[in-house]
Order: structure tokens, then sequence, then C-alpha cells
């Protein structure tokens, strides 16, 4: 079974972002393109622009043929499995 992660970005002012993966010939489905990475340009109320295409986007979108555990290298964090409802308002 896949592993269908999402990667969702809220800087606190808008921030020029690069997200690589560690294992990307694992990818069975991205979007956008991910070439050597994603070039996206986060805003704090996370909308991103892809910084390659110029498309808006929500969210960087990933599909794996096998689970990859998600590792944080810099500042922060991941959520590994959530419902959804909690924190929304």
């Amino acid at each position: 079974m896949g592993a269908k992660p999402i990667v969702y970005l809220h800087p606190s002012e808008p921030t020029d972002v690069s997200v690589t993966v560690s294992h990307p010939e694992l990818f069975v489905a991205r979007y956008p393109a991910y070439g050597d990475g994603w070039q996206v340009r986060a805003l704090p109320d996370g909308m991103l622009t892809d910084r390659t295409a110029g498309r808006e986007l929500y969210a960087l979108c990933h599909e794996f043929r096998r689970v990859v555990p998600a590792q944080r290298t810099g500042e922060g964090f991941v959520v590994v499995e959530w419902g959804g409802t909690e924190i929304l308002g």
C-alpha cells in the first residue's frame, strides 16, 4: 500500500521555500511537477505559488510506492497522522 502525504506550508511571512524528499524515485504521482524539488513562494495564509510554472497551489501532493517516514530538516513540524477536525474552527 502506498502513502499519500500532502505538504502544507504556513510561514509567518512570505517565504521562498525549496522542498525535497529523500527518495523521489519512489514517487508514483506528484503535483506539481517535482524536478529536483519543489520551488514555491509560501504565504502566511497557506497559499503557494509554484516558482517554476507560476501556478497557485494550496499544497504539494505526492504518492509513494511504499511508506517513507517523514523527516524535518529545518524549522516546522511533521504531522504523521491527523483526523482533521480537532483543530479546524
